[in-house]
């Protein structure tokens, strides 16, 4: 028989060598904990999710089992030379034995079978470890990004402040002329959110009135705000809007900046002394539908400003159904007011109301979540940046749309305006106590109202400098996260690193205490033919006490068989004898290697 591997140099160093390569493993692993990829790694785990989870099984099963095999290994070495210095107990044999070849006897004594469970659990627990620990996960991972912003500089002046001009002698014209719009990925951008944009200004103000409904952008990226937008983050989910720097095809997931723009506040009160109302001009025979006009004079209006008087239709007679308002910017003192006219039937607690609404210069924090799609714009306090358009033409601007929203809306059955601020009403009146005063919560209705709408046509405008005007300034986004890959958890990592060390520290203590395992014996009691060969050479004596095996009982004893005086030449397993007896030692006497009978030493 050819000399066991498990002798040499090899078959004892290759012992210590895997679990040391096992331990370096884990140990990598645990200074790449704070690794991670946004590049084709992570492209790749997101479209073989399969087979990296094969390839994962595969070598998390070679790495336990290499684990294994050299506790298996360690554990024999020390308790076959164990055995061949002293007599053991029979059962501690048996115990050992089979743990070192992953197998269980539920014949053994309760401590050793619960043992065995152990050791044949953890043993198989060792895979799923080592695949947690080497598993590609997705996480985030910082990354360099910017956006952009519109500019209203005196370069694209003939885009945004082009719809409205101001002719003698301080007379507001409407130019529709000059609107210019481009349709890109399904969405309609335009330097005139009005009349453009009226029914997505009109639905989006209905909803925004809570501020606790997601509501959505115009443009078709998807993305919702909560609470109002101030006309910021219009660079959010639009190309060219995030721009990916020095990443290769990274997935942002969330991040944050600041850009300057507009906290509009509006106020409004009951002014009973309002000079806003309708006029019927001409009587209308018949069951035709009838002309009014609204007219009126404002507060804020100046020297040069022209009477509100525009027409509205409707089938009713008198103006029951009717709601319209006047909204005017004055340049001397840069005041902006809206009052509004209603029916007498449906909208009149609309009626009579005056809002003053107000355009701050802030810096705002835009927070956005790219795997949900939505974002928060909040102003920051104790920043007081310059005004971004300080002739104030932009701002005008947003105000003469709201006084042309208001011409261009029907009242024919309805009015589109009643209606959305009577939504707006009723969604407060859902959620208000019902002692409340209804005069208070239709003055708050007005104002969430007309505040998302001044948000959104901001945004436009905004956009608008993007995509037609190209006017933009570029927003850095620090401490930006975007979706990268890893590897394993910290958790499990740290896990499957000390079981390394552990199994690393026992097998080199095992080393240590059996003096490098000088002098093993080629026998291998997990080897069927060394056990035969050992019994059939351990003696007649202890051939009569076989049946006693059945019981566990009595110790066993591995002798090298001393062949000097034979020239047959003889095989390794037969160099080696398998005794076993109930009492090796009588009186510090050993018996006879063959007869067990008592002899001195």
């Amino acid at each position: 028989m050819l000399q066991s591997l498990y002798v040499g140099f090899w078959g004892k160093s290759h012992v210590v060598l895997i679990p040391a390569i096992n331990l370096g493993i884990s140990v990598y692993l645990f200074t790449l904990r704070q690794w991670t990829t946004q590049g084709p790694l992570l492209h790749y785990a997101r479209e073989n999710l399969s087979t990296i989870t094969l390839g994962v099984q595969l070598t998390s099963a070679i790495l336990a089992a290499s684990n294994v095999y050299a506790i298996r290994l360690a554990t024999n070495f020390s308790r076959r030379l164990s055995v061949a210095r002293q007599w053991i107990s029979f059962e501690t044999f048996v115990f050992w034995t089979l743990l070192t070849s992953g197998s269980l006897d539920f014949d053994l004594s309760a401590i050793y079978t619960a043992l065995l469970c152990v050791g044949f659990v953890v043993q198989f627990a060792l895979a799923p470890l080592w695949a947690a620990a080497i598993i590609p996960s997705l996480t985030e991972h910082s990354c360099s990004l910017s956006t952009v912003g519109g500019r209203f500089s005196d370069s694209s002046r003939h885009v945004w402040n082009s719809q409205f001009e101001i002719r003698e002698p301080r007379l507001v014209w409407n130019v529709f002329s000059n609107c210019k719009s481009v349709w890109i990925g399904g969405s309609l951008y335009t330097n005139c959110p009005v009349p453009h944009l009226n029914g997505f200004l009109l639905r989006v103000a209905e909803s925004s009135t809570s501020g606790e409904k997601p509501v959505p952008e115009f443009d078709s990226s998807g993305f919702t705000y909560r609470g109002q937008s101030y006309g910021a983050g219009t660079g959010v989910g639009i190309a060219p809007g995030i721009r990916i720097r020095d990443l290769n095809r990274a997935i942002v997931r969330n991040f944050s900046y600041t850009e300057v723009g507009y906290e509009a506040s509006v106020q409004c009160i009951k002014n009973s002394s309002t000079m806003l109302y309708f006029v019927e001009d001409t009587d209308v025979p018949g069951n035709n539908p009838h002309m009014f006009h609204i007219k009126g004079l404002l507060p804020n209006s100046f020297e040069g400003s022209a009477e509100e008087y525009y027409p509205v239709t409707t089938w009713r007679e008198p103006f029951e159904n009717m709601t319209a308002w006047s909204a005017l910017h004055n340049p001397d003192d840069n005041t902006n007011l809206l009052s509004i006219a209603a029916g007498s039937k449906k909208y009149e607690i609309f009626n009579g109301t005056q809002c003053n609404i107000r355009f701050e210069p802030r810096v705002m924090m835009v927070q956005v979540n790219v795997t949900s799609r939505s974002f928060t714009v909040e102003p920051k306090d104790g920043v007081t940046p310059a005004d971004p358009e300080p002739s104030g033409n932009h701002t005008a601007a947003v105000v003469r749309s709201l006084n042309l929203l208001s011409r261009m809306t029907g009242h024919l059955y309805v009015s589109e305006i009643g209606e959305v601020l009577l939504s707006s009403l009723n969604g407060l009146l859902v959620n208000s106590n019902s002692s409340t005063s209804i005069e208070p919560l239709a003055l708050t209705a007005t104002e969430n109202f007309l505040t998302s709408l001044v948000d959104n046509i901001l945004s436009a405008y905004s956009i608008s400098q993007i995509y037609i005007a190209n006017d933009t300034y570029e927003i850095p986004i620090p401490g930006a996260f975007c979706e990268a890959v890893r590897l394993g958890s910290d958790v499990y990592i740290i896990a499957i690193m000390s079981v390394n060390t552990l199994v690393f520290f026992y097998i080199l203590m095992t080393l240590l205490f059996n003096s490098g395992w000088r002098d093993l014996p080629d026998w291998d009691m997990k080897k069927v033919q060394d056990l035969v060969y050992g019994l059939l050479a351990g003696g007649q004596a202890s051939h009569i006490r076989a049946p006693l095996l059945q019981n566990h009982k009595g110790n066993v004893l591995l002798e090298k068989i001393d062949h000097s005086g034979d020239s047959l030449r003889h095989s390794q397993a037969v160099n080696w004898r398998f005794r076993y007896s109930r009492a090796p030692l009588e009186n510090d006497l050993l018996l006879n290697s063959w007869d067990e009978s008592l002899v001195r030493d």
